[in-house]
């Protein structure tokens, strides 16, 4: 396996990935991954994530603003 192909199956929610999985736990398939792919998805997935939340600090800036009415009520 590769760090492509990982990330493009949203790292470990693709149904491939589960699949795959599902053949090792039957003792079906061996699954290798070598040192420095392992590092390289886990700084991928450290990378998305860092990205992600910026977006989603975007998004709740941006619906705070429209929605600042709100704030008028005791419940918001």
């Amino acid at each position: 396996m590769d760090t492509s192909f990982i990330e493009g199956q949203n790292f470990l929610a693709g149904r491939i990935l589960y699949d795959l999985a599902d053949l090792g736990q039957r003792h079906l398939a061996n699954i290798y991954m070598t040192d420095i792919v392992y590092m390289e998805v886990l700084a991928r997935f450290n990378k998305r994530i860092t990205e992600e939340d910026g977006k989603m600090q975007s998004v709740k800036k941006t619906i705070e603003s429209h929605i600042r009415v709100l704030k008028n009520f005791k419940n918001y």
